[in-house]
Protein backbone atom coordinates (compact mmCIF):
# COMPACT_ATOMS: atom_id res chain seq x y z
CA UNK A 1 0.00 0.00 0.00
CA UNK A 2 2.83 2.30 1.07
CA UNK A 3 4.89 1.50 -2.27
CA UNK A 4 1.33 2.78 -4.60
CA UNK A 5 1.53 5.97 -2.25
CA UNK A 6 5.23 6.97 -2.76
CA UNK A 7 4.75 6.09 -6.81
CA UNK A 8 1.37 8.16 -6.70
CA UNK A 9 3.37 11.04 -5.19
CA UNK A 10 6.53 10.40 -7.64
CA UNK A 11 4.18 10.96 -10.54
CA UNK A 12 2.36 13.94 -8.90
CA UNK A 13 6.25 15.55 -8.63
CA UNK A 14 6.60 14.70 -11.99
CA UNK A 15 3.25 15.96 -13.68
CA UNK A 16 3.88 19.17 -11.40
CA UNK A 17 7.45 19.86 -13.17
CA UNK A 18 6.51 19.61 -16.51
CA UNK A 19 5.59 21.04 -19.13
CA UNK A 20 5.06 24.71 -16.98
CA UNK A 21 2.93 27.03 -17.88
CA UNK A 22 3.83 30.99 -18.46
CA UNK A 23 1.22 31.76 -15.70
CA UNK A 24 2.84 29.13 -13.36
CA UNK A 25 5.62 28.76 -11.12
CA UNK A 26 7.30 25.75 -9.40
CA UNK A 27 8.99 26.43 -6.24
CA UNK A 28 11.11 23.84 -4.04
CA UNK A 29 11.58 25.12 -0.01
CA UNK A 30 12.98 23.92 2.87
CA UNK A 31 12.38 24.50 6.33
CA UNK A 32 12.99 23.89 10.23
CA UNK A 33 11.65 24.93 13.27
CA UNK A 34 9.82 24.11 17.19
CA UNK A 35 7.36 21.54 17.12
CA UNK A 36 5.48 21.25 20.79
CA UNK A 37 2.48 18.92 21.18
CA UNK A 38 -0.82 19.49 21.67
CA UNK A 39 -2.35 16.32 23.03
CA UNK A 40 -3.14 16.16 27.14
CA UNK A 41 -1.74 12.58 27.09
CA UNK A 42 0.79 11.15 24.86
CA UNK A 43 -0.23 7.85 25.06
CA UNK A 44 -4.44 7.66 25.15
CA UNK A 45 -5.62 6.97 28.63
CA UNK A 46 -2.18 7.40 30.29
CA UNK A 47 -2.45 11.51 32.01
CA UNK A 48 1.25 10.93 33.52
CA UNK A 49 2.53 10.64 29.65
CA UNK A 50 3.62 13.14 27.99
CA UNK A 51 5.87 13.85 24.58
CA UNK A 52 8.19 16.45 25.36
CA UNK A 53 9.10 19.87 22.63
CA UNK A 54 11.13 18.56 19.99
CA UNK A 55 12.28 19.95 16.55
CA UNK A 56 10.61 19.77 12.96
CA UNK A 57 12.24 20.16 9.76
CA UNK A 58 11.29 19.21 6.08
CA UNK A 59 10.98 19.83 2.46
CA UNK A 60 8.60 19.99 -0.33
CA UNK A 61 7.91 21.38 -3.60
CA UNK A 62 4.70 23.48 -5.12
CA UNK A 63 2.95 24.28 -7.73
CA UNK A 64 1.24 28.17 -8.09
CA UNK A 65 -1.31 28.54 -10.64
CA UNK A 66 -1.59 32.77 -11.68
CA UNK A 67 -4.87 33.03 -9.66
CA UNK A 68 -2.89 32.27 -6.45
CA UNK A 69 -3.50 28.89 -6.07
CA UNK A 70 -1.19 26.55 -4.84
CA UNK A 71 -0.82 22.45 -5.18
CA UNK A 72 2.35 20.72 -3.27
CA UNK A 73 4.00 17.90 -1.94
CA UNK A 74 5.56 18.66 1.44
CA UNK A 75 7.44 15.60 3.73
CA UNK A 76 8.67 16.38 7.45
CA UNK A 77 10.07 14.60 10.56
CA UNK A 78 9.98 14.95 14.12
CA UNK A 79 11.50 13.05 16.87
CA UNK A 80 9.29 13.14 20.26
CA UNK A 81 10.56 12.10 23.45
CA UNK A 82 7.78 9.85 25.78
CA UNK A 83 8.14 10.87 29.52
CA UNK A 84 5.91 8.79 32.36
CA UNK A 85 6.68 11.72 34.66
CA UNK A 86 10.58 12.01 34.95
CA UNK A 87 10.96 8.56 33.05
CA UNK A 88 11.82 8.14 29.63
CA UNK A 89 9.81 5.78 27.84
CA UNK A 90 11.59 5.98 24.56
CA UNK A 91 11.13 8.19 21.35
CA UNK A 92 8.60 8.38 18.63
CA UNK A 93 10.09 9.25 15.10
CA UNK A 94 7.31 10.44 12.56
CA UNK A 95 8.01 10.85 8.78
CA UNK A 96 4.62 12.49 7.38
CA UNK A 97 3.94 13.19 4.19
CA UNK A 98 0.97 15.28 2.82
CA UNK A 99 -0.47 16.29 -0.73
CA UNK A 100 -1.82 19.91 -0.05
CA UNK A 101 -4.13 22.60 -1.46
CA UNK A 102 -3.84 26.23 -0.65
CA UNK A 103 -3.08 29.48 -1.77
CA UNK A 104 -0.01 31.44 -2.71
CA UNK A 105 0.38 35.32 -2.64
CA UNK A 106 3.26 36.61 -4.97
CA UNK A 107 4.10 40.67 -5.21
CA UNK A 108 3.13 42.79 -7.92
CA UNK A 109 6.24 44.97 -7.51
CA UNK A 110 8.46 44.97 -11.10
CA UNK A 111 11.77 43.81 -9.48
CA UNK A 112 9.62 40.65 -7.44
CA UNK A 113 10.27 42.28 -3.94
CA UNK A 114 7.45 42.31 -1.09
CA UNK A 115 5.49 40.55 1.55
CA UNK A 116 2.78 38.34 0.98
CA UNK A 117 1.21 35.47 2.80
CA UNK A 118 0.05 31.19 2.14
CA UNK A 119 -2.32 29.38 3.70
CA UNK A 120 -2.79 25.85 2.94
CA UNK A 121 -4.29 22.46 4.52
CA UNK A 122 -3.11 19.01 3.34
CA UNK A 123 -3.55 15.12 3.78
CA UNK A 124 -1.35 12.34 3.49
CA UNK A 125 0.52 9.83 5.68
CA UNK A 126 3.21 9.10 8.44
CA UNK A 127 5.33 6.13 8.72
CA UNK A 128 6.19 6.08 12.39
CA UNK A 129 8.71 4.36 14.52
CA UNK A 130 9.62 3.93 17.98
CA UNK A 131 12.82 3.21 19.97
CA UNK A 132 13.26 2.48 23.30
CA UNK A 133 14.22 4.55 26.52
CA UNK A 134 16.10 3.90 29.49
CA UNK A 135 13.09 2.83 31.14
CA UNK A 136 11.88 0.33 29.34
CA UNK A 137 15.47 -1.22 28.23
CA UNK A 138 15.95 -0.82 32.39
CA UNK A 139 13.16 -2.89 32.82
CA UNK A 140 14.13 -5.58 30.37
CA UNK A 141 17.58 -6.26 32.08
CA UNK A 142 16.00 -6.62 35.38
CA UNK A 143 12.97 -9.23 34.32
CA UNK A 144 15.01 -10.84 31.46
CA UNK A 145 12.16 -9.97 28.96
CA UNK A 146 11.74 -7.82 26.17
CA UNK A 147 9.18 -4.87 25.33
CA UNK A 148 8.05 -5.27 21.97
CA UNK A 149 6.35 -1.81 20.79
CA UNK A 150 4.99 -2.03 16.99
CA UNK A 151 3.25 0.43 15.50
CA UNK A 152 1.69 1.47 12.41
CA UNK A 153 1.11 3.73 9.19
CA UNK A 154 -1.02 6.40 10.15
CA UNK A 155 -2.84 8.96 7.89
CA UNK A 156 -2.06 12.68 8.90
CA UNK A 157 -3.87 16.27 8.31
CA UNK A 158 -2.29 19.78 8.27
CA UNK A 159 -3.61 23.27 8.74
CA UNK A 160 -0.97 26.11 8.27
CA UNK A 161 -0.16 29.67 7.65
CA UNK A 162 2.62 32.00 7.03
CA UNK A 163 4.10 35.39 6.16
CA UNK A 164 6.74 34.86 2.95
CA UNK A 165 9.52 37.73 2.01
CA UNK A 166 10.33 37.95 -1.23
CA UNK A 167 13.66 39.03 -1.84
CA UNK A 168 13.65 38.95 -5.99
CA UNK A 169 11.32 36.96 -7.90
CA UNK A 170 13.46 33.90 -7.67
CA UNK A 171 13.96 33.78 -3.67
CA UNK A 172 11.70 34.21 -0.78
CA UNK A 173 12.21 33.61 2.96
CA UNK A 174 9.04 31.69 4.94
CA UNK A 175 7.29 31.86 7.84
CA UNK A 176 4.48 28.98 9.07
CA UNK A 177 2.13 28.17 11.87
CA UNK A 178 1.53 24.96 11.32
CA UNK A 179 -1.06 22.44 13.64
CA UNK A 180 -0.27 18.87 12.34
CA UNK A 181 -3.14 16.35 13.24
CA UNK A 182 -2.04 12.66 14.07
CA UNK A 183 -2.87 9.67 16.00
CA UNK A 184 -0.36 6.63 15.26
CA UNK A 185 -1.93 3.34 16.33
CA UNK A 186 0.37 1.15 18.31
CA UNK A 187 0.56 -2.32 20.17
CA UNK A 188 2.76 -3.24 23.12
CA UNK A 189 3.64 -6.77 24.92
CA UNK A 190 5.89 -8.28 27.01
CA UNK A 191 7.97 -10.86 25.30
CA UNK A 192 9.81 -13.49 27.33
CA UNK A 193 8.48 -17.65 27.51
CA UNK A 194 5.53 -16.27 26.51
CA UNK A 195 4.31 -13.12 24.84
CA UNK A 196 1.50 -11.00 26.88
CA UNK A 197 0.05 -8.06 24.84
CA UNK A 198 -0.40 -5.42 27.53
CA UNK A 199 -3.63 -4.06 27.75
CA UNK A 200 -4.80 -0.23 26.91
CA UNK A 201 -2.23 0.88 25.13
CA UNK A 202 -3.34 1.33 21.84
CA UNK A 203 -2.99 5.27 20.55
CA UNK A 204 -0.18 8.13 20.64
CA UNK A 205 -1.71 11.17 20.62
CA UNK A 206 1.23 13.04 18.02
CA UNK A 207 -0.18 15.86 16.91
CA UNK A 208 1.94 19.00 17.31
CA UNK A 209 1.43 22.77 16.84
CA UNK A 210 5.08 24.10 14.46
CA UNK A 211 6.51 27.53 14.38
CA UNK A 212 8.38 27.08 11.25
CA UNK A 213 11.15 29.26 9.31
CA UNK A 214 12.76 28.80 6.01
CA UNK A 215 13.70 29.43 2.12
CA UNK A 216 11.38 29.10 -0.91
CA UNK A 217 13.52 29.35 -4.46
CA UNK A 218 10.91 30.11 -7.38
CA UNK A 219 12.24 27.84 -10.69
CA UNK A 220 10.27 29.72 -13.20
Amino acid sequence: MMCRYHLFIALLVVVLAAGVPAYAQLSVHATGGFAGNVNKEAIGGFSETKFGPTSAYGAGVNYRFKNGVSLGVNAEQLRMNLKEDKDTLGRLQLKPVLLTLGYQGKPKTKNGRGVTGHAEFGGGRASPRFEKGSAITGLESQYRAQVRVRTTNTPVFSLSAGVDYFVSRHVSFTTDMRFLIANVGTSWAAVGYRTVPIPNINKFGASTGQVLGGLKLWLW
